[in-house]
């Protein structure tokens, strides 16, 4: 399975926006300072977390659009990366994923290519900083869809994205992630992810 190109579009912009903040987040120095302060101690408390601040996901997954019009789809790939903020000593957290995609249909040839997205999230986490921690969420955002058939022919637009999602990430690390994302009717699908997350985690206990 290939991935489209991205093209010059609006939508196009708005992922490279949301790679260029996910960039900037990576390089800030704040976790850095912050995590070097000796003589400080973290803890978990019931209602907050000792997690670092900033972490960067990276990951895939496949999807399942369901039929449409009579047509089943056939499963298909995505690939992402998602940038995330944690909130210390509370269980929220915000994130801006980049995302692109693709799956076919058994019928008329039908490929739908997810050529860029930008999505803002904002999750809720249980026994944040835990070996098994649980989330939800939901995100909002827009998307490039494009559409080739032989009978349908080239279709191509933007379209707001909806995205909610349930999931556990594992040993501070690990995130597996069951979502739906709802973009047009013959383009939404479920979609199965698993990520890795680099930082993030548990902050170190200094005596």
């Amino acid at each position: 399975m290939t991935f489209p190109l991205m093209a010059s579009t609006p939508i196009h912009r708005i992922s490279m926006t949301a790679l260029a903040v996910i960039m900037l987040l990576v390089s800030s120095p704040g976790q850095a300072s912050a995590a070097g302060k000796t003589g400080e101690r973290y803890s978990v408390s019931a209602g907050g977390n000792n997690v670092r601040r900033i972490e960067v996901e990276v990951g895939g997954g496949f999807t399942y659009a369901g039929k449409y019009a009579g047509n089943q789809a056939k499963p298909g790939m995505v690939l992402f990366i998602e940038a995330r903020h944690n909130f210390p000593m509370t269980p929220f957290d915000i994130s801006i994923q980049a995302v692109t995609g693709s799956f076919s249909r058994k019928e008329d040839n039908l490929a739908v290519n997810l050529n860029a997205g930008g999505i803002f999230f904002a999750d809720w986490n249980w026994r944040p900083g835990r070996t098994a921690a649980p989330f939800i969420g939901l995100g909002v955002g827009a998307a490039a869809v494009e559409s080739m058939g032989i009978s349908s022919g080239h279709v191509q637009e933007a379209a707001f994205v909806l995205n909610p999602r349930a999931g556990i990430e594992l040993f501070g690390h690990l995130r597996i992630t069951l979502e739906y994302k709802r973009i047009r009717p013959y383009c939404s699908f479920l979609g199965l992810n698993v990520g890795f997350a680099f930082g993030g985690g548990p902050k170190k206990r200094y005596s």
